[in-house]
Protein backbone atom coordinates (compact mmCIF):
# COMPACT_ATOMS: atom_id res chain seq x y z
CA UNK A 1 0.00 0.00 0.00
CA UNK A 2 2.56 2.18 -0.63
CA UNK A 3 5.66 2.49 -3.19
CA UNK A 4 8.60 4.02 -4.16
CA UNK A 5 8.45 7.63 -6.37
CA UNK A 6 9.44 10.68 -7.33
CA UNK A 7 7.81 14.06 -6.53
CA UNK A 8 6.62 16.31 -9.76
CA UNK A 9 7.87 19.29 -7.59
CA UNK A 10 10.02 20.45 -5.04
CA UNK A 11 8.54 19.74 -0.99
CA UNK A 12 7.22 23.03 0.36
CA UNK A 13 9.67 24.35 3.30
CA UNK A 14 7.91 26.14 5.96
CA UNK A 15 9.70 29.94 6.40
CA UNK A 16 9.51 32.52 9.45
CA UNK A 17 6.04 32.99 9.50
CA UNK A 18 5.02 29.17 8.79
CA UNK A 19 3.76 29.75 5.52
CA UNK A 20 4.74 27.06 2.80
CA UNK A 21 7.58 28.62 0.60
CA UNK A 22 8.00 26.57 -3.07
CA UNK A 23 10.36 29.07 -4.26
CA UNK A 24 13.17 28.78 -1.28
CA UNK A 25 16.51 27.91 -2.56
CA UNK A 26 16.94 26.06 1.10
CA UNK A 27 14.30 23.51 -0.58
CA UNK A 28 16.74 20.38 -1.39
CA UNK A 29 14.29 18.59 -2.81
CA UNK A 30 14.54 14.73 -2.44
CA UNK A 31 14.66 12.81 -5.93
CA UNK A 32 12.94 9.72 -4.35
CA UNK A 33 10.70 8.53 -1.70
CA UNK A 34 7.91 6.51 -0.14
CA UNK A 35 4.22 7.33 -0.83
CA UNK A 36 1.58 6.56 0.61
CA UNK A 37 -1.32 4.46 -2.27
CA UNK A 38 -4.15 4.51 0.78
CA UNK A 39 -4.67 6.96 3.38
CA UNK A 40 -3.66 6.06 6.64
CA UNK A 41 -4.98 6.93 10.18
CA UNK A 42 -3.15 8.07 13.02
CA UNK A 43 -1.52 5.01 15.24
CA UNK A 44 -2.15 2.53 12.14
CA UNK A 45 0.12 0.13 10.57
CA UNK A 46 1.85 1.00 7.42
CA UNK A 47 4.11 -1.56 6.35
CA UNK A 48 6.48 -4.20 8.59
CA UNK A 49 9.74 -5.86 7.71
CA UNK A 50 10.23 -8.89 9.81
CA UNK A 51 13.46 -9.14 11.64
CA UNK A 52 14.56 -12.10 9.41
CA UNK A 53 14.17 -10.12 6.49
CA UNK A 54 16.89 -7.28 7.94
CA UNK A 55 20.51 -6.99 7.59
CA UNK A 56 21.56 -6.96 10.99
CA UNK A 57 25.21 -4.91 11.59
CA UNK A 58 25.79 -5.34 14.79
CA UNK A 59 24.46 -6.79 17.94
CA UNK A 60 25.74 -5.52 21.37
CA UNK A 61 24.16 -6.26 24.92
CA UNK A 62 25.31 -3.38 27.22
CA UNK A 63 25.33 -4.47 30.60
CA UNK A 64 22.91 -2.07 33.23
CA UNK A 65 24.63 0.61 34.83
CA UNK A 66 23.53 2.02 37.95
CA UNK A 67 20.02 1.43 36.45
CA UNK A 68 20.65 4.31 33.77
CA UNK A 69 19.35 2.92 30.76
CA UNK A 70 18.46 5.79 28.84
CA UNK A 71 19.17 5.79 25.03
CA UNK A 72 21.11 8.80 25.06
CA UNK A 73 24.17 7.40 27.51
CA UNK A 74 25.49 5.23 24.70
CA UNK A 75 26.89 6.57 21.23
CA UNK A 76 25.25 5.39 18.16
CA UNK A 77 27.27 2.50 16.60
CA UNK A 78 26.06 3.10 13.42
CA UNK A 79 28.68 6.39 12.96
CA UNK A 80 31.70 4.12 13.61
CA UNK A 81 33.39 3.42 10.29
CA UNK A 82 34.27 -0.06 11.40
CA UNK A 83 30.49 -0.99 10.42
CA UNK A 84 31.61 -0.67 7.49
CA UNK A 85 33.84 -3.61 7.23
CA UNK A 86 31.04 -5.77 9.30
CA UNK A 87 28.88 -4.70 6.21
CA UNK A 88 31.31 -5.52 3.51
CA UNK A 89 32.22 -8.73 5.20
CA UNK A 90 28.33 -9.79 4.94
CA UNK A 91 27.35 -8.57 2.00
CA UNK A 92 30.37 -10.29 0.34
CA UNK A 93 29.01 -13.31 1.18
CA UNK A 94 28.54 -15.41 -1.77
CA UNK A 95 24.64 -16.90 -0.38
CA UNK A 96 23.71 -13.07 1.39
CA UNK A 97 25.36 -11.30 -1.89
CA UNK A 98 22.71 -13.17 -3.84
CA UNK A 99 19.70 -12.53 -1.86
CA UNK A 100 20.68 -8.86 -1.08
CA UNK A 101 21.40 -7.87 -4.76
CA UNK A 102 17.97 -6.31 -5.62
CA UNK A 103 18.28 -4.18 -2.12
CA UNK A 104 21.82 -3.38 -2.52
CA UNK A 105 21.75 -2.05 -6.27
CA UNK A 106 19.06 0.09 -5.28
CA UNK A 107 21.50 2.01 -2.35
CA UNK A 108 23.13 5.33 -3.22
CA UNK A 109 26.73 5.58 -4.84
CA UNK A 110 29.02 7.61 -4.51
CA UNK A 111 29.55 9.44 -7.19
CA UNK A 112 28.26 12.85 -8.77
CA UNK A 113 26.24 10.91 -10.82
CA UNK A 114 23.61 9.67 -7.57
CA UNK A 115 21.38 12.51 -6.86
CA UNK A 116 20.90 10.56 -4.38
CA UNK A 117 23.59 10.72 -2.71
CA UNK A 118 24.53 13.25 0.19
CA UNK A 119 28.04 13.35 0.78
CA UNK A 120 29.35 13.65 4.12
CA UNK A 121 32.44 15.92 5.34
CA UNK A 122 34.52 12.59 4.86
CA UNK A 123 33.88 12.70 1.09
CA UNK A 124 35.08 16.46 0.29
CA UNK A 125 37.87 17.22 -1.32
CA UNK A 126 40.55 19.58 -1.00
CA UNK A 127 38.80 22.82 -2.75
CA UNK A 128 35.41 21.74 -0.95
CA UNK A 129 37.33 21.96 2.16
CA UNK A 130 38.99 26.01 0.50
CA UNK A 131 35.26 27.12 -0.26
CA UNK A 132 34.12 25.86 2.94
CA UNK A 133 36.58 27.99 5.21
CA UNK A 134 37.15 30.78 2.73
CA UNK A 135 33.95 31.44 0.96
CA UNK A 136 32.86 32.47 -2.28
CA UNK A 137 34.44 35.86 -3.66
CA UNK A 138 31.45 37.86 -3.43
CA UNK A 139 31.28 36.82 -0.10
CA UNK A 140 34.63 37.61 0.60
CA UNK A 141 34.49 41.29 -0.45
CA UNK A 142 30.99 41.58 1.46
CA UNK A 143 32.77 40.26 5.12
CA UNK A 144 35.88 42.46 3.83
CA UNK A 145 33.50 46.06 3.55
CA UNK A 146 31.85 45.24 6.12
CA UNK A 147 32.74 47.47 9.31
CA UNK A 148 30.22 45.75 11.76
CA UNK A 149 32.13 43.00 11.88
CA UNK A 150 34.85 43.08 14.05
CA UNK A 151 38.55 41.28 13.90
CA UNK A 152 37.60 39.02 17.05
CA UNK A 153 34.57 38.02 15.68
CA UNK A 154 35.95 37.19 12.30
CA UNK A 155 39.03 35.45 13.99
CA UNK A 156 36.31 33.20 16.02
CA UNK A 157 34.24 32.82 13.06
CA UNK A 158 37.65 31.19 11.19
CA UNK A 159 38.71 29.28 14.30
CA UNK A 160 35.13 27.68 14.27
CA UNK A 161 35.30 26.39 10.59
CA UNK A 162 38.82 24.88 11.24
CA UNK A 163 37.83 22.81 14.26
CA UNK A 164 34.83 21.27 12.36
CA UNK A 165 36.88 20.84 8.86
CA UNK A 166 39.70 19.14 11.47
CA UNK A 167 36.55 17.16 12.98
CA UNK A 168 34.76 15.97 10.53
CA UNK A 169 37.05 15.73 7.31
CA UNK A 170 40.97 15.50 8.31
CA UNK A 171 40.17 12.67 11.43
CA UNK A 172 37.87 11.12 9.76
CA UNK A 173 40.37 10.83 6.81
CA UNK A 174 43.14 9.55 9.15
CA UNK A 175 40.81 6.97 11.09
CA UNK A 176 39.44 5.84 7.77
CA UNK A 177 43.39 4.84 6.41
CA UNK A 178 44.39 3.52 10.08
CA UNK A 179 41.20 1.23 9.67
CA UNK A 180 42.02 -0.03 6.66
CA UNK A 181 45.57 -0.58 7.17
CA UNK A 182 44.78 -2.74 10.14
CA UNK A 183 41.88 -4.85 8.72
CA UNK A 184 44.17 -5.14 5.66
CA UNK A 185 47.04 -6.58 7.52
CA UNK A 186 44.67 -9.30 9.39
CA UNK A 187 42.61 -10.10 6.07
CA UNK A 188 44.47 -13.45 4.65
CA UNK A 189 42.61 -13.39 0.92
CA UNK A 190 41.32 -9.85 -1.11
CA UNK A 191 42.17 -6.32 0.63
CA UNK A 192 40.04 -3.75 0.93
CA UNK A 193 39.93 -0.63 -1.02
CA UNK A 194 39.76 2.70 0.49
CA UNK A 195 36.85 4.06 -1.34
CA UNK A 196 35.02 0.71 -1.01
CA UNK A 197 35.37 1.24 2.85
CA UNK A 198 34.65 4.96 2.96
CA UNK A 199 31.31 3.86 0.65
CA UNK A 200 30.10 1.05 3.15
CA UNK A 201 30.93 3.15 5.98
CA UNK A 202 28.59 5.70 4.21
CA UNK A 203 25.67 3.55 3.81
CA UNK A 204 25.49 2.33 7.66
CA UNK A 205 26.08 5.85 8.75
CA UNK A 206 23.68 7.60 7.06
CA UNK A 207 20.91 4.42 6.32
CA UNK A 208 21.36 1.89 9.57
CA UNK A 209 18.66 2.30 12.40
CA UNK A 210 20.26 1.34 15.89
CA UNK A 211 17.93 -0.05 18.38
CA UNK A 212 17.35 -0.65 22.06
CA UNK A 213 15.54 -3.52 23.77
CA UNK A 214 15.96 -3.96 27.57
CA UNK A 215 16.10 -7.55 28.12
CA UNK A 216 18.35 -9.65 30.42
CA UNK A 217 21.18 -11.38 28.78
CA UNK A 218 21.47 -15.45 29.36
CA UNK A 219 25.37 -14.69 28.59
CA UNK A 220 26.00 -12.40 31.85
CA UNK A 221 24.33 -13.75 35.19
CA UNK A 222 24.59 -11.98 38.91
CA UNK A 223 26.38 -13.52 41.96
CA UNK A 224 23.07 -14.44 42.98
CA UNK A 225 23.12 -16.80 39.36
CA UNK A 226 20.43 -14.73 37.96
CA UNK A 227 20.76 -13.15 34.22
CA UNK A 228 21.61 -9.22 34.05
CA UNK A 229 19.45 -6.64 32.61
CA UNK A 230 20.59 -4.25 30.32
CA UNK A 231 20.50 -2.87 26.68
CA UNK A 232 20.68 -5.49 23.69
CA UNK A 233 21.90 -2.64 20.59
CA UNK A 234 21.32 -3.69 17.34
CA UNK A 235 22.55 -2.03 14.26
CA UNK A 236 20.82 -2.89 11.57
CA UNK A 237 19.80 -1.79 7.52
CA UNK A 238 15.78 -2.09 6.95
CA UNK A 239 14.99 -2.70 2.98
CA UNK A 240 12.31 -0.13 1.83
CA UNK A 241 12.24 1.39 5.40
CA UNK A 242 15.72 3.25 5.35
CA UNK A 243 14.18 4.90 1.65
CA UNK A 244 12.20 7.03 3.58
CA UNK A 245 13.14 10.52 4.03
CA UNK A 246 13.83 12.85 6.94
CA UNK A 247 10.82 15.06 7.55
CA UNK A 248 12.07 16.77 10.27
CA UNK A 249 9.40 18.62 12.74
CA UNK A 250 7.29 17.56 9.56
CA UNK A 251 7.52 13.70 9.63
CA UNK A 252 4.11 12.06 9.62
CA UNK A 253 5.62 8.18 10.71
CA UNK A 254 7.89 6.60 12.95
CA UNK A 255 9.19 3.39 12.79
CA UNK A 256 8.93 0.86 15.84
CA UNK A 257 10.06 -2.62 17.09
CA UNK A 258 7.92 -5.18 17.43
CA UNK A 259 9.94 -7.98 19.51
CA UNK A 260 8.17 -10.83 20.60
CA UNK A 261 9.95 -12.30 23.39
CA UNK A 262 12.42 -15.07 22.54
CA UNK A 263 10.79 -15.25 18.86
CA UNK A 264 13.68 -13.27 16.83
CA UNK A 265 11.85 -15.18 13.33
CA UNK A 266 7.97 -13.78 14.80
CA UNK A 267 9.80 -10.19 15.58
CA UNK A 268 9.71 -7.71 13.08
CA UNK A 269 9.98 -3.37 12.22
CA UNK A 270 6.91 -1.91 11.73
CA UNK A 271 6.13 1.96 10.12
CA UNK A 272 3.37 3.62 11.94
CA UNK A 273 1.66 6.83 10.94
CA UNK A 274 1.90 9.14 13.65
CA UNK A 275 -0.86 11.51 11.95
CA UNK A 276 -3.65 11.03 9.65
CA UNK A 277 -1.89 10.07 6.27
CA UNK A 278 -3.63 11.50 2.81
CA UNK A 279 -3.33 9.47 -0.04
CA UNK A 280 -0.55 10.36 -2.29
CA UNK A 281 1.23 11.98 0.01
CA UNK A 282 5.17 11.31 1.17
CA UNK A 283 5.91 9.53 4.19
CA UNK A 284 8.72 10.67 5.99
CA UNK A 285 10.37 10.47 9.28
CA UNK A 286 12.30 12.13 11.79
CA UNK A 287 15.86 11.02 11.39
CA UNK A 288 18.52 10.47 14.58
CA UNK A 289 16.60 11.43 18.37
CA UNK A 290 15.14 14.27 16.66
CA UNK A 291 17.51 16.61 19.24
CA UNK A 292 20.38 16.79 16.52
CA UNK A 293 21.49 19.98 15.87
CA UNK A 294 21.30 20.86 11.76
CA UNK A 295 25.43 20.49 11.94
CA UNK A 296 24.78 17.11 13.42
CA UNK A 297 22.72 16.16 10.88
CA UNK A 298 24.92 17.59 8.45
CA UNK A 299 27.99 15.22 9.33
CA UNK A 300 25.88 12.33 9.99
CA UNK A 301 23.38 12.25 6.74
CA UNK A 302 25.12 14.72 4.54
CA UNK A 303 21.85 17.20 4.37
CA UNK A 304 20.67 20.84 6.14
CA UNK A 305 17.63 21.08 8.15
CA UNK A 306 16.65 24.21 8.69
CA UNK A 307 13.07 23.82 9.36
CA UNK A 308 11.24 25.39 12.36
CA UNK A 309 12.08 23.18 14.80
CA UNK A 310 16.02 23.35 13.96
CA UNK A 311 16.60 27.32 14.25
CA UNK A 312 19.72 29.13 15.45
CA UNK A 313 18.76 30.11 19.36
CA UNK A 314 21.12 31.34 22.03
CA UNK A 315 19.25 32.73 25.44
CA UNK A 316 16.79 34.48 23.08
CA UNK A 317 19.44 36.52 21.58
CA UNK A 318 18.77 35.14 17.90
CA UNK A 319 16.20 32.65 16.62
CA UNK A 320 16.95 32.19 12.83
CA UNK A 321 14.49 29.12 11.02
CA UNK A 322 15.86 29.47 8.00
CA UNK A 323 18.90 30.58 6.67
CA UNK A 324 18.73 33.09 3.61
CA UNK A 325 20.65 34.68 0.94
CA UNK A 326 21.70 30.58 -0.04
CA UNK A 327 24.63 31.41 -2.89
CA UNK A 328 23.38 29.76 -5.98
CA UNK A 329 24.92 26.90 -7.46
CA UNK A 330 28.23 27.74 -10.09
CA UNK A 331 27.76 29.78 -12.74
CA UNK A 332 30.29 30.69 -15.59
CA UNK A 333 31.80 33.46 -14.10
CA UNK A 334 33.11 31.43 -11.45
CA UNK A 335 37.06 30.55 -10.98
CA UNK A 336 38.77 27.26 -11.82
CA UNK A 337 38.66 26.81 -8.68
CA UNK A 338 34.87 26.74 -7.66
CA UNK A 339 34.31 24.89 -10.66
CA UNK A 340 35.37 21.51 -10.00
CA UNK A 341 33.41 21.37 -6.83
CA UNK A 342 30.29 19.33 -7.01
CA UNK A 343 27.05 21.61 -7.50
CA UNK A 344 24.44 20.28 -5.11
CA UNK A 345 27.27 19.74 -2.58
CA UNK A 346 28.23 23.43 -3.03
CA UNK A 347 24.95 24.79 -2.32
CA UNK A 348 25.43 22.92 1.23
CA UNK A 349 28.63 23.68 2.20
CA UNK A 350 27.84 27.19 1.84
CA UNK A 351 25.10 26.91 3.40
CA UNK A 352 26.73 25.21 6.22
CA UNK A 353 29.09 28.34 6.41
CA UNK A 354 26.56 30.29 6.46
CA UNK A 355 24.72 28.96 9.85
CA UNK A 356 28.02 29.14 11.24
CA UNK A 357 28.25 32.97 10.52
CA UNK A 358 25.22 33.20 12.25
CA UNK A 359 25.67 31.21 15.03
CA UNK A 360 29.19 33.09 15.75
CA UNK A 361 27.36 36.58 15.55
CA UNK A 362 24.64 35.25 17.91
CA UNK A 363 26.95 34.23 20.54
CA UNK A 364 28.83 37.21 20.36
CA UNK A 365 25.86 39.13 21.00
CA UNK A 366 25.12 37.21 23.78
CA UNK A 367 28.54 37.62 25.35
CA UNK A 368 27.94 41.05 24.88
CA UNK A 369 24.85 40.98 26.42
CA UNK A 370 26.05 39.23 29.29
CA UNK A 371 29.24 41.54 29.75
CA UNK A 372 26.98 44.17 29.89
CA UNK A 373 24.65 43.17 32.55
Amino acid sequence: NTEVGFPASPIPVANNDGENNNNSKNNDYRLRGIYAKESYPKGSYICAVPFVSTLLIDETFIEENNNNLSDQSYPLSASDPENGIKFLELVQQQQLKEKWKPYLDCLPSANDDDPNFDPTPEFWNDHEVNLFLEGKKEEQKQEESNDDDSDDNEEKFQLVLQKFVEDNVYKSRKYLEELLLKVNQEKVTSTIKKNELRQAAYLVKTRAFTTFTKKKSAATVTTDGEAKMGLLRRTVMIPYIDFLNHGGDRSNAEMVVVEAQNAYDESFYALVAKEFIQKGSEICIQYGTGEETPIELFTQYGFFDDSPKSPINLNGVSSVADIDQIITSTTEADDETTSKIRTRGKEKILTLRSYFKRRTNAETKVSLKDGSS
